[in-house]
C-alpha cells in the first residue's frame, strides 16, 4: 500500500505496513499484527499478545490490540486471560495495553466466567 523509494533504492515503509521478502511494494500488516514506525525492522509486523487481536489491519502499535470480551491482558504473561468466576471485564476500550484488572462483582450479582 506504500512505498517510497529512497536514494539508495529501498523501499521504506510507514508504520502499520511491512514489505514482504522479494516485494518492491509495502503491504498493510495483517490482523492481529502491528508495526509501530517506519524505523524498526520493515520486512515483518509484530503479534498481538496471545488471544488478541486488531481490529483492523495495518494497526501501529501493540495500543491496538484488543482482548475479546471478558478477557483482560496479564501484564506479566501478556497474554488474553478469562475474568475468574465473581470477576467481570468493565473495560469498554479493550485494548490490550491500557487493560484494566477485572472487577469484583457487587453483593447480590455473579459472574460465571
Amino acid at each position: 500500500f506504500w512505498a517510497r523509494p529512497t536514494p539508495m533504492n529501498y523501499v521504506t515503509c510507514l508504520g502499520g505496513s511491512f514489505l514482504p521478502a522479494n516485494e518492491t511494494v509495502c503491504q498493510r500488516c495483517p490482523q492481529g499484527r502491528f508495526r509501530a514506525a517506519a524505523s524498526e525492522k520493515f520486512d515483518m509486523c509484530s503479534a498481538c499478545p496471545e488471544g488478541a487481536t486488531t481490529s483492523a489491519s495495518g494497526a501501529l502499535s501493540w495500543g491496538h490490540c484488543m482482548c475479546p470480551r471478558g478477557h483482560v491482558i496479564n501484564q506479566t504473561s501478556e497474554r488474553c486471560e478469562a475474568c475468574l468466576a465473581g470477576k467481570y471485564d468493565a473495560d469498554t476500550q479493550k485494548a490490550a495495553f491500557h487493560s484494566r484488572p477485572c472487577r469484583t462483582c457487587s453483593a447480590g450479582t455473579f459472574s460465571a466466567a
